[in-house]
């Protein structure tokens, strides 16, 4: 029984779906003889093929060099006169940058432009009294860390680049950057201290981040907005001082100096925010 059960009537082993002829699953030795073009469409002749049916292997040896096709399953080879037919390359696809308006830009967005890639750091809409309003978006050219700043219509189109947003698990930071943890599949990534920049005092062991990736490499990075700190340094509380009294410096546990008010002591548990550890209210725990 041949591999194949669909026959062409002009050749008695020829499929109809393919054109190639299948040959016979036979354990005895037989002789192969193909036919293939060259660069210039010229048929050129292979020697014969001589024994047994090849294996995995040997089957894309063959076709590498033209002898015979791996399109099937089952071993084919041409007939007399007949090219070997290749299938077409599968195309390939490129994730196309989105076009937004530059109003819509916001922190941790990864534009596109000049063929690079830039994680925007802060986007201010500017409306002044007379004249067009603008964007102001500061940037970070994620190839080589350089800083850039831009000013667009409101209305100007911006390429947006395509990144897919993961939540990620804080592992630990050595002398090559950040180690982060997909919960999910476990995959680990290394993040640059670029890309984690004035965030990185306030990672915490096992804290979630999201983690933006393009091609499968991380490009922006996001924090939760607060986190539970411990006030190691301050003035102490003066008898009469209250909430609505003027903040003063204060040294958190993570070394970032902040402003409390006047009623926080040390060893008091704050809540800060992570963009700009400003104090939001004393720790509930």
């Amino acid at each position: 029984m041949f591999a194949s059960e669909a026959r062409n009537d002009a050749h008695p082993f020829m499929s109809k779906d393919t054109g190639l002829v299948h040959v016979a699953e036979l354990a005895t030795p037989r002789i192969r003889a193909v036919q293939t073009p060259d660069r210039e469409g010229k048929q050129v002749h292979l020697p014969p093929i001589e024994g047994p049916q090849p294996g995995e292997t040997e089957r894309k040896k063959l076709a590498s060099q033209g002898q015979i096709s791996m399109l099937q399953p089952e071993i084919a080879a041409t007939a007399e006169g007949l090219p070997i037919r290749f299938a077409p390359p599968a195309p390939k696809f490129r994730k196309t940058p989105l076009k937004v308006i530059a109003s819509s830009i916001r922190k941790g967005n990864v534009i596109e432009q000049d063929g690079k890639l830039y994680v925007v750091l802060s986007a201010e809409n500017i409306h002044p009294g007379k004249g067009t309003p603008v964007s102001q978006i500061e940037m970070r050219r994620i190839g080589d860390g350089v800083k850039v700043s831009e000013r667009y219509k409101t209305t100007d189109q911006v390429e947006k680049a395509t990144v897919e947003d993961h939540n990620f698990n804080y592992l630990y930071e050595d002398g090559d950057g950040f180690h982060f943890m997909n919960a999910e599949n476990y995959d680990q990534v290394q993040v640059s201290k670029e890309i984690v920049g004035s965030g990185a005092p306030y990672l915490q062991e096992n804290m979630t981040v999201k983690l933006s990736l393009h091609d499968g490499n991380p490009v922006a990075i996001q924090l939760p907005q607060r986190v539970t700190l411990e006030v190691v340094e301050t003035e102490p509380v003066t008898k009469g001082q209250t909430a609505s009294s003027s903040y003063k410096p204060a040294m958190l546990s993570n070394g970032v100096r902040t402003g409390v008010p006047p009623h926080v002591s040390t060893g008091t548990r704050i809540v800060v925010m992570t963009e700009d550890g400003s104090y939001v209210e004393r720790a509930k725990d």
